[in-house]
């Protein structure tokens, strides 16, 4: 926005100076021309960033804001991860049967999210694997991208359910995580992981 109004302001400007200094004919119309020409062009810079942005999967600003918190340190991790955390995984004994490890908060690792790499990132509103609206997936860096960022488009395609579950799934490998959060008092927190990865 600020972009527009200093191009508005520069376009008047010119064309304001050129017309009291009695510039007219053809040196008139280069000076508006050109004058317009910058207006144009930073619209459609602002065209260009608003349409780039509305690429990135969705997040509601609360969880945003929370998620790129959670992502950068343990620090904040151990402030929003319900302990014990169930930790799901597959069995390596019997890669059909599940097993869930109850993690205490002395055991907590740092969660990486930027550390998925070739993996396609996707967002649910949803606990449960199928059903609910999901984003369109993309890279981990996009991913990683979107949560540096200070502003985001906001979809309405994910409801206010309070929940979340943001899932990474390999390309051309076996990766399958998952990681479950949840809107408690006001507070986004990880309730829940699943790693089914092969």
């Amino acid at each position: 926005m600020k972009k527009f109004a200093f191009a508005l302001v520069l376009t008047f400007s010119i064309y304001a100076i050129f017309r009291k200094t009695g510039k007219s004919g053809i040196k008139g119309f280069s000076a508006f021309f050109f004058a317009m020409t910058i207006l144009f062009a930073s619209l459609g810079e602002m065209g260009f960033a608003q349409e780039k942005k509305a690429d990135l999967p969705v997040l509601s600003p609360s969880f945003h804001k929370f998620l790129s918190e959670f992502a950068d340190s343990r620090t904040e991790q151990l402030k929003r991860v319900k302990f014990p955390l169930a930790s799901v995984s597959l069995n390596e004994e019997d890669e059909y049967e599940e097993k869930t490890v109850m993690i205490q908060k002395q055991d907590w690792q740092f969660r990486d999210l930027s550390g998925y790499a070739n993996c396609l990132v996707s967002v649910s509103d949803t606990f449960e694997p199928e059903g609910g609206a999901v984003t369109k997936g993309v890279s981990t860096d996009e991913f990683v991208r979107l949560l540096s960022q200070s502003e985001i488009q906001v979809d309405k395609s994910l409801k206010d359910t309070g929940k979340r579950r943001i899932h990474f799934k390999g390309i051309e490998h076996g990766v399958s995580y998952s990681l479950f959060f949840q809107l408690i008092a006001n507070e986004w927190y990880l309730v829940r992981e699943e790693d089914f990865s092969m």
